[in-house]
């Protein structure tokens, strides 16, 4: 008698996010180019399995165009940057330390190689440049946040 066995396990990705928002509140300031959001950083948790050889894996920021405010003011996604860091485990890269942002594109927070396959922990963080933003009123805007693995 005999007996095979076959096995089958896809490239996954799956990402929670412990909060969903980076808010300014009262910015009194035009000095700082990587200024923090009033409620710090997002921790993004999830797990990330690439296929063995050739595959790759991406956590990645997708950006809206640029932000009318209230007044007519206008928030350049580019004043946006984001810090992604953590422990970095073997085929893990994050992105350069405060990467801004680009109007409708996306941009990678931390990068996987071949073969990965260990939970995902790290820190998202978002930075604005208040150094010649207009005073206005800029409302929420929708950024999403995606896991990818092939």
């Amino acid at each position: 008698m005999t007996v095979t066995v076959t096995v089958t396990k896809s490239a996954s990705a799956a990402i929670s996010l412990s909060g969903n928002a980076f808010t300014w509140g009262n910015i009194r300031t035009n000095t700082e180019q990587f200024l923090p959001s009033d409620n710090g950083n997002i921790t993004v948790t999830g797990t990330l399995i690439t296929s063995f050889t050739a595959g790759s894996g991406s956590i990645a920021i997708v950006s809206p165009v640029d932000i009318t405010g209230a007044g007519g003011g206008t928030l350049s996604i580019g004043r946006l940057a984001i810090t992604c860091s953590g422990a970095v485990h073997t085929g893990e890269t994050y992105a350069t330390v405060d990467t801004a942002l680009s109007a409708s594109a996306t941009t990678n927070c931390a990068t996987y190689g071949a073969n990965y396959n260990t939970p995902i922990n790290f820190s998202l963080g978002m930075f604005l440049d208040d150094r010649t933003l207009a005073a206005d009123v800029y409302p929420a805007t929708a950024f999403t946040v995606v896991g990818t693995a092939t």
